[in-house]
């Protein structure tokens, strides 16, 4: 009958148990707390790459311009007339594709003209006679 004594539970076995499992909660939540802090760092870690890699492309791009005068420059010879007048052919060419478009434009305002002068025109025959 001794044996059986030992072997039931407690008033405070259970107190220890139930300490037990809060413990055990309130350690879960404690780490729970901890992995959604650094889920936060690591979303933030996360867009300063992106906002990282966007500024290696740009820098990609500058450097590939860099390298295109470079070569403009007959492989380091500093010969700096060569840049500019690859640079002034390509400030012209803009230029002259600009002027076209200009006068294109130009050319539909004088045909808008002539069309609303002759409507003009024929409103007041038609009002005269």
């Amino acid at each position: 009958m001794a044996a059986e004594q030992d072997r039931s539970l407690t008033k405070s076995d259970i107190e220890l148990l139930m300490e037990t499992y809060q413990n055990m909660f309130i350690m879960h939540k404690t780490v729970l707390d901890q992995q959604l802090s650094m889920n936060e760092c690591l979303k933030n870690i996360l867009e300063n790459q992106k906002g990282i890699g966007i500024n290696y492309i740009e820098l990609l791009k500058i450097i590939g311009k860099i390298e295109m005068i470079s070569n403009i420059t007959d492989d380091g010879n500093k010969d700096i007339t060569k840049v500019v007048d690859a640079i002034n052919s390509g400030v012209k060419s803009h230029n002259d594709e600009f002027l076209k478009f200009s006068g294109a434009i130009t050319n539909k305002v004088y045909i808008a003209w002539i069309g609303s002068a002759s409507i003009i025109m024929g409103l007041i025959a038609i009002f005269f006679k």
